[in-house]
């Protein structure tokens, strides 16, 4: 999704669109698959969040309430919750498919820009313009700890497939690998000048892999912090 009021899903093995989606407003700045695949979460540039039903196309529910640009989303491995985070400094999570909105965390009423859930869904972690990581004990939806370290607006967060492992990229140019469960930084980073677009951990957790703004994606050693 991008700019237009269209999202294209493209198939990986033939690398052919297999799908394009209209929306009803431009801007998509987050979606979500359901687990099954079954329904995608779109956040639209109209603050509101489009529940669209797979393979029909068809828009089965609108989630109203964010105030702010909606920066990302997850769906809980169930595929029964949806976390949401916003420029309106709350994260909200919602009942899925069709809600309602079940919980609104706070997050000192600074813009919100990324999310990620812990292996065992017990653990929600956001980062935003606070400059740091929060991490939220779910269901009840108690903040556990901050991790502080960045000194930039976080906009980027990957979470590990296991453990209690994480990468950010905030807006000081650097990616900081994450012990979230102890709060400790093992790793940190220096990107350089280019700014970072999006951040992934790759599956065998050796390697952070980041992608820039120059078209470029990067693969860095997580135990050396050396571009590989």
């Amino acid at each position: 999704g991008g700019a237009e009021a269209s999202i294209q899903i493209i198939n990986l093995s033939t690398r052919k669109m297999s799908l394009t989606l209209a929306t009803p407003t431009a801007q998509i700045r987050a979606i979500a698959f359901q687990p099954e695949n079954q329904f995608i979460a779109v956040a639209t540039g109209d603050n509101n969040i489009s529940v669209i039903e797979l393979p029909s196309g068809k828009k089965i529910k609108t989630l109203e309430g964010h105030t702010g640009h909606i920066r990302s989303l997850d769906i809980s491995p169930d595929g029964r919750l949806l976390y949401s985070a916003s420029f309106d400094g709350t994260i909200r999570i919602w009942r899925f498919p069709q809600g309602p909105e079940m919980k609104r965390l706070s997050v000192n009423n600074t813009e919100s820009f990324s999310l990620g859930l812990g292996l065992d869904a017990e653990t929600l972690l956001s980062a935003g313009a606070s400059q740091r990581i929060q991490v939220w004990k779910l269901p009840e939806g108690v903040l556990l700890r901050e991790l502080e370290g960045h000194t930039g607006t976080v906009t980027l967060m990957a979470v590990a497939g296991s453990g209690s492992f994480a990468a950010s990229y905030a807006r000081d140019q650097d990616i900081h690998v994450w012990n979230y469960a102890s709060g400790k930084i093992l790793r940190k980073i220096v990107i350089g000048n280019e700014i970072t677009t999006a951040l992934v951990i790759h599956p065998g957790e050796q390697f952070v892999i980041s992608g820039n703004y120059k078209g470029e994606i990067d693969f860095w050693n997580i135990s050396t912090g050396s571009n590989i």
